[in-house]
Parts: structure tokens; C-alpha cells; sequence
């Protein structure tokens, strides 16, 4: 790991928050832990090198969140079009169960394979575009549904993409 990317990125970001406090994500987090203390989040991760990130974001926000009884939120990571299904169906139903986090890290630059040999009606869509397409979907029904939800974009798998992403959970 090139750890001046990932500082570079973090200062980025913050540089970013100063210049369009409207892209503020830590007021929009904030806000919604301070609204929900103890609902659980559950953080969704579209992007296969995202969900060990999101496990070691799961033991430091139940770490430093679970120390005192003012937050209690359970932390779940759970891996995109994998858990989806099962996971959405209790979220769905129940909307005041749970508060999502949706990670989308699908590099816009490289493409994965096609998924036509699927005999689908999937003629012309690479995985990345499936990818997007439903995180982007979970993202929409859950809004429709009235669960607080929040999407973030990663544009490249890089050093420098994640550090922008953990500035704003530090």
C-alpha cells in the first residue's frame, strides 16, 4: 500500500469539504447516527476489495462508538449482489430496522468480462456496469421505501480513492 496515496487522497477530500461544504458526507453521516443511535448499520459493498475494508470499518466504528451509552449502532458489512437479497427483504420490511451505508468502488477504467455467455438478455453489459447498476437499484428501492440510506461512489480502485473515502469516517 503506497501510504502517501492514501494521505494524499484523505487531504484531497478534505480540500474538497472546504471548497463545497454541499458535498459534506460528515455533516450527512453525522446526521444520521445522531438521528438513529442504535440501529444498526448495515454497509453494503459493491466492489469485491471494498468488503475487507468494510470489516476492519466495522470493528472501528462498533470500537469507538460502542463505549458509552449515548451510541450503540451494530455494525454489519455485507457483501453486495451476494446478501442483497436476503438482507434487503428484512430492510425493506421492516424500515425502521436498520440505517445503509452503500459502497460502490466498480472501477470506471477497467472492464470486466462480458455477461452475455450468460443467456440473458444481458447483450453488451460488463460486470462493472452490472455492478453499478445494482448497488444503484438497492440504493433506489430503500429510498423509495423510507430507509435512511447513504451512496458512495469510489471512481478508481486506488490508494488515493480510499483514503478520500476513510477521511471522511476518521
Amino acid at each position: 500500500i503506497n501510504v502517501e496515496k492514501l494521505l494524499k487522497g484523505a487531504d484531497d477530500s478534505i480540500e474538497i469539504l472546504k471548497v463545497e461544504p454541499k458535498r459534506n458526507i460528515i455533516s450527512t453521516t453525522s446526521q444520521i447516527l445522531l438521528n438513529h443511535p442504535f440501529k444498526p448499520l448495515v454497509l453494503f459493498t459493491y466492489g469485491s476489495y471494498l468488503y475487507n475494508l468494510g470489516r476492519w470499518f466495522q470493528q472501528l466504528w462498533a470500537e469507538s462508538l460502542g463505549k458509552d451509552e449515548k451510541f450503540g449502532q451494530i455494525p454489519c458489512v455485507a457483501i453486495g449482489t451476494q446478501d442483497q437479497h436476503s438482507i434487503l427483504q428484512m430492510i425493506s420490511d421492516v424500515k425502521e430496522s436498520s440505517v445503509v451505508w452503500i459502497w460502490r468502488g466498480i472501477d470506471k477504467e477497467k472492464f470486466y468480462p462480458d455477461l452475455s455467455f450468460i443467456n440473458l438478455d444481458l447483450k453488451g453489459i460488463v460486470l462493472n456496469d452490472y455492478l453499478r447498476m445494482a448497488a444503484e437499484g438497492v440504493y433506489e428501492a430503500l429510498k423509495q421505501k423510507g430507509v435512511e440510506v447513504l451512496l458512495l461512489d469510489l471512481n478508481k480502485r486506488s490508494e488515493y480513492e480510499i483514503g478520500k473515502l476513510l477521511s471522511f469516517f476518521m
